[in-house]
């Protein structure tokens, strides 16, 4: 099972984003989601984003991962 863990945009150039996580940053693809910004969150599968959340929802993830 994999969990998506929230990664927050630093950067967007064409269909490509630099992310950041707990993990690190790393480029992925965005083309699947539309009218990303710098700043939005995204959950990613094989350096696809593949969903939107907003910020109260990913602060909330992360606090979850990083209390077990």
């Amino acid at each position: 099972m994999c969990i998506g863990i929230p990664q927050k945009i630093v950067k967007i150039n064409g269909q490509k984003a630099v992310v950041k996580s707990a993990n690190g940053q790393k480029e992925i693809d965005i083309h699947l989601i539309k009218d990303l910004k710098v700043g939005d969150y995204i959950i990613s599968q094989n350096s696809v984003a593949i969903n939107k959340i907003d910020s109260e929802t990913a602060l909330e993830i992360n606090e979850l991962i990083n209390d077990s």
